[in-house]
């Protein structure tokens, strides 16, 4: 038996590969091994893109708040 998978979807302010770089080991952390996740920076609003069994939108955002980014789920 399998666990459900959800994505979430996420607005944030980085906007840059080398943001992506100093978040990724943050994201890793709160994400691996349950789940994967990637920046879109072509869209205007540099989607954050999560998919995971074990789903804590609290922690994403304050994570990323944390390391000075704006992070907003959408629902």
């Amino acid at each position: 038996m399998s666990d459900k998978v959800e994505v979430l979807v996420f607005k944030t302010s980085v906007h840059k590969r080398r943001n992506i770089r100093f978040v990724a080991p943050y994201l890793n952390r709160l994400i691996k091994p349950q789940g994967c996740w990637n920046f879109d920076l072509e869209d205007c609003d540099n989607i954050l893109r999560v998919e995971t069994t074990f789903a804590n939108v609290d922690a994403i955002e304050n994570t990323l708040k944390e390391l000075g980014f704006f992070c907003s789920v959408l629902w």
